[in-house]
């Protein structure tokens, strides 16, 4: 089994085209591999029932997608911001698997 890490700074939910890739190939992926999604977030999808309110709005399971919401600190460089914390995450991980 693989580890896939997916970083998006789309904005979720949405109905944009690259959301809704986005979470329909983290769903189709997840059948195989192990996935997280580094994810762009506000506060208030910080919420218990926020994985539920994703796939009621795609129409699609998520159960077995790790979702990582970032509030990045600054309104300017989102993605680059989220991909450093996706960067530190992954690495942090990597020594506790070995």
């Amino acid at each position: 089994m693989i580890n896939i890490h997916y970083i998006s700074p789309s904005i979720f939910p949405s109905k944009s085209a690259n959301s809704v890739h986005v979470i329909h190939q983290c769903s189709a992926l997840s059948f195989e591999d192990n996935i997280s999604l580094y994810l762009y977030g506000a506060n208030e999808f910080k919420s218990p029932n926020f994985k539920e309110k994703l796939e009621a709005s795609y129409g699609t399971d998520l159960s077995k997608v790790s979702l990582r919401l970032i509030k990045p600190n600054f309104k300017k460089g989102i993605n680059i911001q989220i991909a450093i914390y996706a960067f530190f995450k992954i690495f942090l991980s990597s020594f506790r698997s070995s």
